[in-house]
Order: C-alpha cells, then structure tokens, then sequence
C-alpha cells in the first residue's frame, strides 16, 4: 500500500529590494542582506526610471519619464515596451490583485490604468500622483504633493479625501502599505514618514531623515525608504528602529519595489514497503 501525503518546507529564498536610480538611469538590486548589483541601464532621457512595481507573476513594471514609457522586465531580466501610449511624465506605479496598473502622469494630471494586454484609459482626472499605493480591498491611494493630502478612489470609481491638507504632509513621494492596512507616506519636504491607520487617522512613524521618496515592505514587515539627497536606502524593523541598509551603488534613488519568493516548497512522500521520497520545488523565480 502506497500511501502519500505533502509538506510545507521553508524555501530559503529571501527577498530582493529594487531601486530606481534617477541619477544614473539605472536600476539597482539589493539582496537581503544588503548587496547590491546593477539590474538594468541604459534608460532613455535625462530623467529616466521612476516607479517601480511587481505584478503576481514576478515581472517587474518600471516608469521611465525620460521617453514617456512603462518598461516590463520579465522573471528572465529581459526588457520590453509594455505601454507607450496615454503616458506624459509617468512617475508612481501601483498593480491590484487583477494585474491592473496605475500610472501617475504628473505632465496631465491624470492617473492611467492598463490591462494585462498594454491598453490604458484613464482612470482619474485633475489629480497630481506623485506616488500610488493599492490596498488589500483594490482601492487606489494617491499621494498630492500639491495640495498635500491622499485621495483614496474606490473600486466604485468614487473619489474621497483620505489624508486632509492639515494632516502633517508635506511633499507626499512615496507610499506603501503593511500587512494590517496601515499607510505609511513618505514626506520628502519635513524629512519624514507617517503611518495612516485605516480610519486615517495619522502619526510621525519616523523623523530626522534626508529627502526621503519611495517606499516598499518586505515580507518580515521591514520597511525600506530611499533617500535620494543622501544616496542611501534605510530600514525600519516591526519595532520601528532604523539603520542604513544600502549605500553603494545608487544615485538620486527615487522608488522602491520587493520581490518577494513563493513562502513554501512542497514535497510529497510516500511511504510503503520503505521509504521513498520524491520532491519538487514550486516557486516564482531565484532572487
């Protein structure tokens, strides 16, 4: 009698921190453990890659506001064109758990939403989306540098002030949010980060940092946050202390992204006369 049955067993692949580095037009890559290497160069125009943002397959959306374009780097590292239409000073990216992305124009202040397929409409109007968070429920967050406050749009289309103009914010570049719902918001101009429970109210999660910009969790709840005056990348554990984890390799760092690995490999055994066990690994890809 043959007789199986599976286990859950640790991958023992850690997550993989991006950046975007507007000084060099290049992306950066970062183990955990904080080595970096260059990811992809040769980005078009003087400004060149801004938002960054994975979708659930692994392929990493970059906006590139030199040339007006959203490049997609597949799990193999190669580049395309995924949209070159409808854009105009692309900035903050964000994807919904249906593969959706969000754009911020900052040249028509708009927001731009592509399919899976490349084709874009526009999503929302008279917004100035300088960063773009999605939440667990699908609902778009839009950061306003201009008027300093976050919109929240619902999957209704319905438009709403989460974070008021009187709330803390100044110069809002970069958002992301935990694995409890909080928002956490980056303010470039005071040098600090807010946390935004989802009642919206605020508080100053951390303060005395640089010109601070993109933000991205990890899969432990680190925070990382780039700091495009000073050239590094900070880290925030769950307890909300904070060290340098990156500072070679990056130039005007602007937007963060984490790729994260599938959490578990399966292995089946089965057990009879001896014992045999055979294995296979399910997972999205290396770091």
């Amino acid at each position: 009698m043959l007789v199986c049955f599976f286990l859950a067993l640790p991958c023992g692949h850690a997550d993989t921190i991006y950046v975007s580095n507007l000084g060099n037009n290049t992306i950066e890559k970062f183990t955990s453990s904080g080595v970096g290497s260059v990811f992809a160069n040769g980005f078009s125009g003087s400004d060149g890659p801004e938002g960054l943002a994975f979708d659930n397959g692994g392929n990493l959306y970059v906006a590139n506001l030199g040339n007006n374009t959203i490049e997609k780097f597949g799990t193999n590292g190669v580049g395309s064109v995924f949209a070159s239409s409808g854009l105009n000073e692309p900035e903050g990216l964000a994807i919904d758990s249906n593969g959706n992305l969000y754009v911020g124009n900052l040249g028509s202040d708009t927001i731009e939403r592509f399919g899976t397929n490349g084709v874009g409409t526009v999503f929302a109007n008279q917004i100035h989306a300088l960063c773009l968070a999605v939440d667990q429920s699908g609902n778009v967050y839009a950061g306003n540098p201009e008027n300093e406050t976050v919109e929240e749009y619902g999957t209704n289309g319905v438009v709403s002030v989460f974070v008021g103009p009187n709330s803390g914010l100044g110069g809002p570049d970069g958002m992301a949010f935990d694995s409890s719902g909080n928002l956490y918001v980056a303010n470039y101009d005071r040098g600090n980060i807010q946390r935004f429970g989802t009642n919206g109210v605020g508080s100053v999660f951390a303060s005395g940092l640089g010109e601070v910009g993109g933000l991205a969790f990890d899969s432990k709840g680190n925070l990382y946050v780039a700091d495009q005056v000073a050239n590094t990348i900070e880290e925030f554990g769950t307890n909300g202390v904070g060290s340098v984890f990156a500072s070679t390799g990056l130039d005007g760092p602007t937007f963060l992204a984490v790729e994260v690995p599938e959490p578990a490999s399966w292995i089946m055994v089965a057990l009879g006369l001896g014992a045999l066990l055979c294995g296979w690994r399910l997972r999205r890809r290396s770091p």
